[in-house]
């Protein structure tokens, strides 16, 4: 395992987003095969507007990190630190891209493919509100395959420990759970809220909300507000039914956010063959 950047040699970019980028890097100790990782680390500062609100971001994100061990989450290794006070993080590397690559690709996945992967997302949730942890920004470009096509939950920069509530406007359209948008507060339930928009977005090949930009935001909202959804007559009864409960627009009486927390989403009809 590398102690220091000096150790890794670049292999190629793999993301860059407007704090973060990503990269691929490989390590060699000379005596096994060489490794990769992914490496996450604050961008150039010249295109980051706050560097150091990113790396404290970053920070945040890597110690949730390693409050976690489990198989469908990313893993994150170590933390390197260069003389220039980059805060990097040395991460398992997944090398079959993200699932919006992969809806790019395909348009949309069968239903017996969206619970298969379905059941990755929730046992990875079941995993964060266990430590109440919110993910708060679950998106198909946060969550990435590994060589077998198995989902691993990344991207938590926008996650938090919540206890109570929390009343940050965070999170990406068309994902975000009306209760933020409305400013009432929020907790774990908008973890399951975007697993409904996901799960549509997976079968259907686009989410619920139109996500028709920046201009018409206000449009976006009204829709999630309002929580009109049209399901196609394709979609299966079962299937509608665990969407439409997880896309309650009270967070009360959303599926999963029960007494019983994950367990309620587990004994949905969908997931009686898992």
């Amino acid at each position: 395992m590398p102690s220091c950047l000096e150790e890794l040699q670049e292999v190629r970019p793999v993301s860059q987003g407007a704090d973060f980028m990503v990269r691929l890097v490989a390590f060699s100790d000379g005596t096994s095969a060489q490794r990769l990782f992914a490496l996450k680390s604050v961008g150039p500062e010249s295109a980051v507007a706050d560097v150091d609100h990113a790396r404290a971001c970053l920070a945040r994100e890597t110690d949730l990190l390693f409050k976690c061990s489990h198989n469908s989450i990313v893993k994150a290794l170590r933390v390197l630190n260069a003389p220039d006070d980059e805060h990097a993080v040395l991460m398992e590397w997944l090398p079959c891209g993200d699932l919006l690559t992969l809806l790019q690709r395909k348009g949309h996945l069968c239903e017996e493919s969206a619970i298969f992967h379905a059941c990755q997302i929730v046992s990875a949730l079941e995993h964060l509100h266990a430590r109440q942890i919110a993910h708060r920004d679950l998106k198909p470009e946060n969550l990435l395959l590994d060589a077998h096509g198995h989902l691993k939950l990344t991207g938590l920069s926008y996650a938090r420990i919540i206890s109570q509530r929390s009343y940050t406007i965070v999170g990406t359209l068309p994902y975000i759970a009306p209760e933020v948008l409305l400013h009432e507060g929020h907790g774990l339930a908008v973890d399951w809220w975007a697993l409904g928009v996901l799960l549509y977005e997976i079968t259907v090949g686009k989410p619920p909300f139109a996500d028709v930009g920046d201009e018409f935001a206000h449009f976006t909202c009204s829709q999630i507000i309002s929580g009109d959804v049209a399901y196609p007559t394709t979609m299966s009864i079962q299937l509608r039914d665990l969407i439409s409960r997880l896309l309650d627009k009270l967070p009360e009486d959303r599926l999963g956010n029960g007494p019983k927390g994950a367990t309620e989403v587990w004994c949905h009809p969908c997931f009686s063959d898992v």
